[in-house]
């Protein structure tokens, strides 16, 4: 490798996102696990947060597709 390159540093690319940690009840737990289970392919436990949290926003015009 030259000097003038970079290594690649593996990982995800950039993206414009923040990470976030949060605490839900387990009953809402309860309910994204269900939400999961109904999808075609299963996605993960973030991934179906994501999800359903745009849907909402969405739907409630915070959020423009």
């Amino acid at each position: 490798m030259s000097k003038t390159q970079k290594p690649n540093k593996g990982g995800r690319p950039p993206a414009d996102t923040e990470a976030l940690t949060l605490r839900l009840h387990r009953d809402v737990i309860g309910a994204v696990e269900a939400f999961r289970r109904e999808q075609d392919t299963i996605p993960s436990r973030p991934e179906a947060i994501r999800q359903i949290l745009k849907d909402w926003l969405a739907e409630r015009g915070y959020l423009k597709d």
